[in-house]
């Protein structure tokens, strides 16, 4: 059957194949078929998996905010593999990874679960402020000796950046709901000398990092391996900074108001210079904002990170703390003192959006939902579970391929 697929995303290598009669093997894969598949597809969530798994750091960040070639691919395959939303089965490497602690709960591994508010929070954290003080204790007891954050960058727009100590940490709180291709920062943070990291993130950043730890090689590997805490951020989905602030514009929203956006209930809530609410609309309303690629993630409550963090399940104030690896215990017990913690013995509402989630992935995702499969999912399986759908691969653009249209 493979044999018969047509790839869309063909470029000028493969018309020159085709017409010569030497085919590349379709699950051979260069970064245009990566990019035909998710980025072209509009199903990308910036996760920065791509650029961090690539070997020849042929990789980078375009000015969009999208993965973007830089030279010459070598056609290795790792942007493909470690992707998410293309080879990654990341349902399989939850399940593999779930196997290794004690039994899981529904939410997965499980150590224990508090809700927590910061004694001393920074100015624009969400919440109770917990990850700001999480983070600050970690680089004050020298656990670690950088932080990947998300900093602001923009109106609703962040980037990713290294934070070394408790005042850039302090300096980055609060919530983007932008995605900022994390991952794609892990070579620089070695580069200023970074050996030991903690990372927050969502879940599908998570879980890329789990897979470059696992099953990468090289010098790759050891930049995923520098990440020694990680802690995930509920998410039901990210959003496109820029259509974000485009959607809140045209709603009416003062861009000069715009202090704190927070997400909480259902309801997207603007807030001002006073933290007075400015706006406030159910978050649905700015679904044609959010990325498409979120439809087609199951894991809402970051199963695969050692400790997670959230507001649901919490009154206004207070951050839900799911703790649950080791790593993540001895975190925790470093930064507790910091704060005021109460036993969050109620997770009914965690629990009901990691359904919502895996059922919407289900729904959208072309291929099988698989726990039990193999984690690698081929590029010709993915063209025969998309081709036909509203989700199947594009042809890219011509700069994509201009390298290979210069040299051939």
């Amino acid at each position: 059957m493979t044999e018969l697929l047509k790839d869309p995303s063909l470029d000028i290598r493969g018309e020159i194949a085709e017409k010569s009669g030497v085919l590349d093997p379709l699950d051979k894969i260069w970064f245009h078929k990566t990019a035909g598949a998710v980025i072209d597809a509009d199903r990308c969530v910036r996760c920065g998996s791509c650029v961090a798994a690539c070997p020849s750091r042929s990789l980078g960040i375009d000015e969009e905010g999208n993965p973007t070639l830089l030279r010459m691919c070598t056609g290795c395959s790792n942007c493909w593999d470690f992707c998410p939303l293309a080879g990654l089965r990341t349902e399989r490497l939850t399940t593999l990874w779930e196997g290794e602690g004690p039994a899981p709960t529904p939410l997965g591994r499980l150590m224990a679960a508090y809700r927590a508010r910061a004694f001393a929070p920074a100015p624009e954290s969400q919440d109770g402020g917990v990850a700001t003080a999480l983070l600050e204790a970690l680089l004050e007891a020298r656990s670690v000796d950088g932080v990947i954050v998300a900093t602001r960058s923009g109106p609703q727009r962040g980037k990713a950046a290294v934070a070394r100590t408790p005042e850039e940490v302090r300096a980055a709180a609060g919530s983007r709901y932008d995605q900022t291709l994390p991952l794609a920062h892990l070579d620089a943070a070695g580069e200023i000398g970074c050996k030991s990291l903690a990372m927050v993130g969502t879940p599908c950043q998570i879980a890329g990092l789990r897979a470059l730890q696992r099953y990468g090689w090289g010098d790759r590997k050891v930049a995923a391996n520098r990440v020694v805490v990680t802690i995930a951020l509920f998410c039901t989905r990210s959003f496109d900074g820029q259509k974000l602030l485009l959607k809140l514009l045209r709603s009416g929203v003062n861009p000069r108001q715009m202090k704190k956006l927070d997400i909480r209930d259902g309801v997207l809530t603007v807030y001002g210079e006073k933290g007075e609410s400015v706006f406030s609309r159910p978050v649905n309303e700015f679904r044609d904002s959010a990325l498409r690629g979120c439809d087609e993630c199951a894991d809402f409550s970051g199963r695969l990170a050692d400790i997670s963090l959230g507001n649901v399940g919490s009154p206004a104030g207070f951050t839900s703390v799911l703790v649950r690896t080791p790593v993540g215990e001895a975190a925790w017990n470093a930064a507790a003192p910091r704060m005021l913690v109460e036993p969050l013995g109620d997770l009914a509402e965690v629990q009901r959006l990691e359904r919502n989630n895996r059922r919407r992935a289900v729904r959208n995702l072309q291929r099988p939902y698989d726990p039990e499969g193999f984690l690698w999912v081929t590029y010709s399986e993915h063209l025969g579970a998309y081709l036909g759908t509203e989700r199947e691969p594009k042809k890219s653009p011509p700069h994509r391929s201009h390298h290979y249209t210069t040299a051939c």
